[in-house]
Protein backbone atom coordinates (compact mmCIF):
# COMPACT_ATOMS: atom_id res chain seq x y z
CA UNK A 1 0.00 0.00 0.00
CA UNK A 2 2.80 2.40 -0.72
CA UNK A 3 0.51 4.61 -2.82
CA UNK A 4 -1.90 4.95 0.11
CA UNK A 5 1.04 5.70 2.43
CA UNK A 6 2.27 8.41 0.08
CA UNK A 7 -1.18 9.99 -0.08
CA UNK A 8 -1.53 9.91 3.72
CA UNK A 9 1.90 11.52 4.20
CA UNK A 10 1.09 14.22 1.62
CA UNK A 11 -2.22 14.94 3.38
CA UNK A 12 -0.42 15.22 6.74
CA UNK A 13 2.11 17.67 5.32
CA UNK A 14 -0.66 19.81 3.79
CA UNK A 15 -3.04 19.73 6.73
CA UNK A 16 -0.82 19.79 9.81
CA UNK A 17 1.81 22.17 8.45
CA UNK A 18 4.57 21.52 10.98
CA UNK A 19 7.98 19.95 10.48
CA UNK A 20 7.84 17.68 13.57
CA UNK A 21 4.44 16.38 14.57
CA UNK A 22 2.99 14.46 17.47
CA UNK A 23 0.91 11.82 15.70
CA UNK A 24 -1.60 9.39 17.13
CA UNK A 25 -2.24 6.27 15.04
CA UNK A 26 -5.09 3.79 15.39
CA UNK A 27 -3.53 0.68 13.84
CA UNK A 28 -5.50 -2.22 12.40
CA UNK A 29 -3.08 -3.38 9.77
CA UNK A 30 -1.26 -1.78 6.86
CA UNK A 31 2.33 -2.06 8.10
CA UNK A 32 3.57 -0.19 5.00
CA UNK A 33 1.69 2.94 6.09
CA UNK A 34 2.94 2.59 9.66
CA UNK A 35 6.55 2.19 8.45
CA UNK A 36 6.18 5.30 6.29
CA UNK A 37 4.79 7.33 9.19
CA UNK A 38 7.60 6.21 11.51
CA UNK A 39 10.27 6.86 8.88
CA UNK A 40 9.25 10.53 8.88
CA UNK A 41 10.67 10.84 12.42
CA UNK A 42 7.58 12.31 14.07
CA UNK A 43 6.77 11.55 17.71
CA UNK A 44 4.21 8.78 17.27
CA UNK A 45 1.91 6.85 19.59
CA UNK A 46 0.44 3.72 18.02
CA UNK A 47 -2.76 2.32 19.54
CA UNK A 48 -4.75 -0.67 18.40
CA UNK A 49 -7.30 -3.13 19.67
CA UNK A 50 -5.71 -6.40 18.55
CA UNK A 51 -2.58 -7.14 20.55
CA UNK A 52 -1.29 -9.79 18.15
CA UNK A 53 -1.37 -7.34 15.23
CA UNK A 54 0.36 -4.68 17.34
CA UNK A 55 2.99 -7.15 18.53
CA UNK A 56 3.73 -8.27 14.95
CA UNK A 57 4.04 -4.64 13.87
CA UNK A 58 6.47 -3.93 16.72
CA UNK A 59 8.54 -6.99 15.85
CA UNK A 60 8.64 -6.05 12.19
CA UNK A 61 9.58 -2.43 12.86
CA UNK A 62 12.17 -3.04 15.59
CA UNK A 63 12.08 -2.16 19.25
CA UNK A 64 10.21 1.02 20.26
CA UNK A 65 13.45 2.53 21.62
CA UNK A 66 14.99 2.56 18.15
CA UNK A 67 12.34 4.88 16.70
CA UNK A 68 10.29 7.69 18.25
CA UNK A 69 7.12 5.69 18.87
CA UNK A 70 5.22 3.88 21.60
CA UNK A 71 2.68 1.07 21.28
CA UNK A 72 -0.44 0.90 23.45
CA UNK A 73 -3.31 -1.59 23.29
CA UNK A 74 -6.65 0.24 23.32
CA UNK A 75 -10.16 0.10 21.90
CA UNK A 76 -11.33 2.73 19.41
CA UNK A 77 -13.94 3.87 21.94
CA UNK A 78 -11.24 4.47 24.59
CA UNK A 79 -8.19 5.85 22.81
CA UNK A 80 -5.21 6.57 25.11
CA UNK A 81 -4.63 10.18 24.04
CA UNK A 82 -5.13 13.34 26.12
CA UNK A 83 -7.51 15.99 24.75
CA UNK A 84 -5.88 18.34 22.24
CA UNK A 85 -2.55 16.52 22.63
CA UNK A 86 -1.98 15.52 18.99
CA UNK A 87 -1.05 17.43 15.86
CA UNK A 88 -2.56 14.67 13.73
CA UNK A 89 -4.48 11.45 14.13
CA UNK A 90 -4.27 8.73 11.48
CA UNK A 91 -6.42 5.63 11.05
CA UNK A 92 -4.37 3.09 9.10
CA UNK A 93 -7.15 0.88 7.77
CA UNK A 94 -10.34 2.89 7.46
CA UNK A 95 -13.16 3.78 9.80
CA UNK A 96 -14.17 1.12 12.36
CA UNK A 97 -17.01 -1.26 11.54
CA UNK A 98 -20.43 -0.65 13.05
CA UNK A 99 -20.01 3.05 13.73
CA UNK A 100 -21.72 5.85 11.87
CA UNK A 101 -18.85 7.43 9.84
CA UNK A 102 -19.63 10.95 11.12
CA UNK A 103 -19.82 9.73 14.74
CA UNK A 104 -16.51 7.85 14.36
CA UNK A 105 -14.76 10.96 13.00
CA UNK A 106 -16.39 13.17 15.64
CA UNK A 107 -15.04 10.82 18.35
CA UNK A 108 -11.50 11.55 17.12
CA UNK A 109 -11.69 15.36 17.12
CA UNK A 110 -11.20 15.94 20.90
CA UNK A 111 -7.71 14.37 20.75
CA UNK A 112 -6.43 16.69 18.01
CA UNK A 113 -5.40 20.28 18.71
CA UNK A 114 -7.33 22.99 16.85
CA UNK A 115 -5.76 23.29 13.41
CA UNK A 116 -4.48 19.69 13.55
CA UNK A 117 -5.41 17.01 11.02
CA UNK A 118 -7.39 13.80 10.97
CA UNK A 119 -6.37 11.56 8.07
CA UNK A 120 -7.76 8.17 7.08
CA UNK A 121 -7.71 5.93 4.03
CA UNK A 122 -10.98 4.13 3.38
CA UNK A 123 -12.24 1.71 0.72
CA UNK A 124 -14.72 3.25 -1.71
CA UNK A 125 -17.40 2.12 -4.13
CA UNK A 126 -18.96 3.97 -7.02
CA UNK A 127 -22.45 3.42 -5.59
CA UNK A 128 -23.75 1.57 -8.66
CA UNK A 129 -22.19 -1.82 -8.04
CA UNK A 130 -21.39 -3.86 -4.99
CA UNK A 131 -18.18 -3.40 -3.13
CA UNK A 132 -15.17 -3.09 -5.40
CA UNK A 133 -12.84 -4.40 -2.74
CA UNK A 134 -11.30 -7.81 -2.31
CA UNK A 135 -12.25 -9.45 0.99
CA UNK A 136 -8.83 -9.54 2.67
CA UNK A 137 -6.83 -8.00 5.48
CA UNK A 138 -8.36 -5.20 7.50
CA UNK A 139 -11.61 -5.30 5.54
CA UNK A 140 -12.52 -8.63 7.09
CA UNK A 141 -11.44 -7.52 10.53
CA UNK A 142 -13.34 -4.54 11.76
CA UNK A 143 -13.24 -1.94 8.99
CA UNK A 144 -16.40 -0.21 7.81
CA UNK A 145 -17.57 -1.57 4.44
CA UNK A 146 -16.75 0.52 1.36
CA UNK A 147 -18.85 3.63 0.85
CA UNK A 148 -19.09 6.44 -1.68
CA UNK A 149 -16.56 9.29 -1.61
CA UNK A 150 -19.28 11.91 -1.15
CA UNK A 151 -20.53 10.05 1.96
CA UNK A 152 -17.02 10.16 3.47
CA UNK A 153 -16.73 13.87 2.68
CA UNK A 154 -20.18 14.68 4.12
CA UNK A 155 -19.35 12.64 7.25
CA UNK A 156 -16.12 14.59 7.75
CA UNK A 157 -18.00 17.88 7.32
CA UNK A 158 -20.76 16.94 9.77
CA UNK A 159 -18.08 15.86 12.29
CA UNK A 160 -16.75 19.44 12.25
CA UNK A 161 -13.70 19.07 10.03
CA UNK A 162 -12.87 21.84 7.59
CA UNK A 163 -10.50 22.13 4.63
CA UNK A 164 -11.40 18.58 3.65
CA UNK A 165 -9.44 16.97 0.85
CA UNK A 166 -9.69 13.57 -0.80
CA UNK A 167 -7.00 11.82 -2.81
CA UNK A 168 -7.38 8.61 -4.79
CA UNK A 169 -3.95 6.97 -4.77
CA UNK A 170 -2.92 5.43 -8.11
CA UNK A 171 -2.30 1.75 -8.61
CA UNK A 172 -4.96 0.18 -6.41
CA UNK A 173 -6.54 -1.77 -9.28
CA UNK A 174 -9.74 -3.52 -8.22
CA UNK A 175 -9.54 -2.25 -4.65
CA UNK A 176 -9.89 1.54 -4.74
CA UNK A 177 -9.22 3.53 -1.59
CA UNK A 178 -9.56 7.24 -0.99
CA UNK A 179 -7.47 9.15 1.55
CA UNK A 180 -9.63 11.75 3.32
CA UNK A 181 -8.03 14.52 5.38
CA UNK A 182 -9.54 17.37 7.32
CA UNK A 183 -8.50 20.07 9.75
CA UNK A 184 -10.04 20.21 13.22
CA UNK A 185 -11.84 23.50 13.93
CA UNK A 186 -11.11 25.77 16.87
CA UNK A 187 -12.59 24.79 20.23
CA UNK A 188 -16.26 23.89 20.07
CA UNK A 189 -16.82 25.92 16.92
CA UNK A 190 -18.24 23.58 14.29
CA UNK A 191 -19.20 26.30 11.83
CA UNK A 192 -15.71 26.76 10.29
Amino acid sequence: MTDVAGAVLAALRRSAGRARLKIGVFYRGNPGLLCSLLAEGHATVVAGDRFRVLFRAAERLGLPGERPFAIVEARFAALPFRPSSLDALVLTAGLPRGADPAAAIRALTPFVRPGGAIVFPHPVTDGRRGALVRPFGALRRGTQPPCRRDVLCASAMSAGLREISQTVPPGRGGAPWVVTAGVVGRGGDRSD
